[in-house]
């Protein structure tokens, strides 16, 4: 690890939760505010959950809220990270070891699953702040608390899960296929993070090259996914419409 990370490195060492940058705190019942409970309380995890629920989670004394700047290194490639993360406000990026955008993470977005419960000894890409952000670690002992005294939490956990893999089993035949609108359609999910997102390119010649196609081939698949109601463009903006991982599923019958 860079000596640098190592310097900034913040350690919560009761709990072995770290992130290499940013301003920490715990959580109380007091500093929680609504805004930040509202954006909670609509996320996946937690919106089925009372909201007397959540608070009692969020104010458990192992719940911590981190605050970065714009380019702070929010989780690295060799920290051992076993928490859920929350990003409360702002926006992060996952990047993986050559530098390619992985995926966009605006506020809601939650994060860290995969890494629960595993014996992983490191997190999978470097994700950082792409402006100011606060995001609320849940470490691993709390959530398998959550999961065994909340059978709604429990619920909600697995549907999480379930709702990755099929969203991953779907990648996984796109990446497998000669296609290149499944290609893309594969590039510009992973980008987004969900089948209900928008994402801004920097140019279609430098995504062309990205995807190693010819501008010709990826404006084609472009109009063929605009023309299936999958995507729309609005100069280099993109906006993948809200089900289109369902119609992909339901068009194509490849079901997990």
């Amino acid at each position: 690890m860079p000596l640098s990370i190592w310097v900034d490195l913040i350690v919560f060492s009761r709990y072995n939760c770290t992130v290499p940058n940013g301003t920490v705190c715990n959580m109380n019942r007091d500093q929680i505010t609504k805004e930040t409970l509202d954006i909670i309380c609509v996320t996946k995890l937690f919106k089925e959950l009372d909201k007397n629920d959540v608070l009692d989670i969020l104010s458990d004394d192992r719940v911590s809220l981190c605050s970065f700047k714009e380019g702070d290194v929010i989780l690295h490639p060799e920290i051992n990270e076993h928490c859920l993360v929350i990003i409360t406000k702002g926006e992060a990026s996952a990047v993986n070891d050559k530098g390619y955008l992985m995926r966009k993470m605006p506020e809601g977005t939650v994060f860290g699953v995969a890494g629960m419960f595993v014996k992983a000894d490191d997190y999978v890409s470097t994700i950082k702040a792409v402006r100011d952000s606060e995001i609320v670690l849940i470490p691993e002992s709390l959530v398998e608390e959550c999961i065994k005294s909340n059978p709604q939490f429990a619920i909600s956990y697995i549907s999480f899960l379930s709702e990755r893999i099929r969203f991953l089993n779907e990648h996984i035949r796109l990446m497998t296929s000669s296609s290149n609108t499944d290609r893309v359609l594969t590039y510009l999910l992973n980008i987004a993070g969900s089948a209900s997102g928008e994402i801004t390119v920097t140019s279609y010649s430098e995504l062309a090259h990205d995807l190693n196609m010819a501008r010709s081939s990826l404006y084609r698949s472009l109009d063929d996914l605009e023309a299936e109601g999958i995507i729309e463009r609005n100069g280099k903006s993109i906006k993948i419409i809200t089900n289109s991982g369902d119609y992909q599923f339901n068009r194509r019958g490849d079901q997990l």
